[in-house]
């Protein structure tokens, strides 16, 4: 009877552990993916920065093209 009680707390400690195990890897995944994310989001912005000044500038070069022509 005392074995099958230690076999029973051994398998519930397996359990746990592997739960934890993969609690811990989820939550290493999670942590990654937030650091990716916050990248992306960083670098989104700089292209948003870029594109505000490509288009001021062809705005400016498009009217001073036109008001040499003239």
């Amino acid at each position: 009877m005392m074995l099958i009680n230690e076999e029973e707390s051994n398998k519930h400690r397996n359990v746990e552990n592997t739960s934890s195990s993969i609690s811990d890897t989820s939550n290493n995944n999670i942590a990654k993916f937030l650091k990716y994310l916050e990248f992306l989001c960083f670098r989104i912005k700089i292209l948003e920065k870029n594109i505000k000044y490509d288009n001021f500038m062809n705005d400016n070069f498009i009217k001073v093209s036109t008001f040499k022509m003239f």
